[in-house]
């Protein structure tokens, strides 16, 4: 099964969202979807940056808005290691982040940089929450939104 037709995964992302997140808007869906399945497509289209990943870290979803930031398509992102899009300096400090938010799950919201495909590196605050990927275990996506200066 692809990325495109996992409805569990979408699911789970949108349950940890309407806990975590509630300001998230769904996306209109096109004529022409990516997936035969809404329940992706609301998430994929959304107008906010949504990335997850999995128990070993791996980006498991990636949606259009996050394509934009950081420049990769969904199929370049999709099993990457989600550590490949943080700089060298601040690789430290992420598994307790995500332990903490995990453990008492709950959003954090941090402002720190990343790593584009072109290899610029962007200021982006992240919405930090927990979802449940299988029963009674979490992982961790984010919603991403990129600082402008001035």
């Amino acid at each position: 099964m692809g990325w495109t037709d996992d409805v569990s995964l979408a699911t789970a992302l949108r349950d940890g969202l309407k806990t975590n997140y509630p300001g998230f808007v769904q996306g209109t869906i096109p004529q022409s979807p990516l997936s035969r399945h809404s329940e992706v497509n609301t998430l994929y289209y959304s107008p906010h940056a949504l990335l997850s990943h999995n128990f070993e870290e791996r980006i498991n979803f990636c949606n259009l808005a996050a394509q934009a930031i950081f420049g990769y398509t969904a199929d370049e992102a999709i099993g990457m290691l989600s550590l490949d899009l943080v700089p060298e300096g601040l690789k430290q400090g992420r598994e307790k982040l995500f332990e903490t938010v995990i453990h008492e799950q709950r959003l954090a919201v941090v402002e720190t940089k990343r790593i584009t495909k072109p290899g610029r590196i962007i200021d982006i605050r992240a919405h930090v929450f927990p979802y449940e990927l299988q029963p009674g275990k979490h992982s961790i996506a984010a919603v991403v939104e990129m600082i402008l200066d001035g």
